[in-house]
């Protein structure tokens, strides 16, 4: 089971595409573009039947090293570069987990 980022699209008609932005969660400190570890170009996915936008957040190589508690954002950029105020509602203090565990330690083989 993977965990997939889902929202609504921009109505805006110069849409160019989206970006996520994302930090570790720290209580009262909201996300923004400033404050935020990296952002990452979604690039202008497909809006499916549901109405929504969904993007499979282990496919995208900037998260696949985080583990913990983050706050996620999405912002819509047009044709011009200009960026829309961040979406974080429903999106914050979310659990990500997208490290392997450790292997395990001291193998053998033995017969009794």
């Amino acid at each position: 089971m993977g965990a997939n980022l889902k929202f609504k699209p921009s109505g805006s008609a110069d849409l160019a595409r989206y970006e996520l932005y994302y930090k570790p969660h720290e209580a009262g400190v909201p996300l923004t573009p400033n404050n935020s570890v990296a952002k990452v170009d979604l690039g202008n996915p497909a809006v499916q039947a549901d109405g929504f936008i969904h993007v499979p957040l282990n496919t995208i190589a900037e998260l696949q090293s985080l583990d913990g508690e983050y706050d996620l954002g999405v912002a819509a950029i047009d044709d011009a570069g200009n960026v829309s105020p961040l979406l974080t509602q429903g999106l914050v203090n979310i659990s990500l987990d997208f490290l392997a565990p450790n292997p395990p330690s001291e193998a053998s083989v033995y017969w009794n």
